[in-house]
């Protein structure tokens, strides 16, 4: 497996809402911001990781990050509750990856300032789409052919 591989520069990806599978999650980090409330300080955070998973940008991936913070007032805990289809998490709940990952949900996608896409909201995915990923059923052209009783061919 390679160590380094290069991406292309930000992704055209334009802002709206898109589905979305959690791909992973990283940390807890930690970093020291150099804007915002806590500018200056060392804070702990995770990184989600999520791939596009329907149309032209078809696994994309889009990163976002929460402080580790998951009370019900956090961004990680609304990560959780449209992780978990709209169902918020228990106090006390505790997640691992393998919990979480290959979840869908809807992200609102929006450029920052510096022109990078990024996840500003995270919903539910709605009951009436699939929480699973829609597979390819269509069965292929040979594989038809081939069931068909050579009786019933014209030649």
């Amino acid at each position: 497996m390679p160590l380094i591989t290069v991406k292309q520069g930000g992704t055209d990806i334009e802002p709206g809402v898109y589905p979305v599978t959690l791909l992973g999650i990283e940390g807890p980090k930690t970093i020291i911001p150099k804007t915002g409330p806590n500018a200056g300080e060392e804070t702990e955070i995770f990184a989600w990781s999520f791939a596009i998973d329907e149309g032209d940008l078809d696994g994309t991936e889009v990163d976002a990050t929460t402080s580790t913070n998951a009370g019900p007032r956090s961004k990680a805990y609304a990560f959780l509750t449209a992780l978990l289809g709209g169902k918020a998490p228990a106090a006390g709940q505790s997640f691992e990856l393998a919990d979480l990952a290959g979840r869908r949900a809807l992200a609102t996608i929006t450029r920052s300032e510096s022109g990078w896409p990024r996840i500003e909201n995270l919903g539910a995915m709605p009951k009436t789409m699939a929480q699973a990923r829609p597979q390819a059923t269509a069965t292929p052209l040979r594989a038809q052919v081939a069931a068909q009783p050579t009786a019933d061919l014209p030649f």
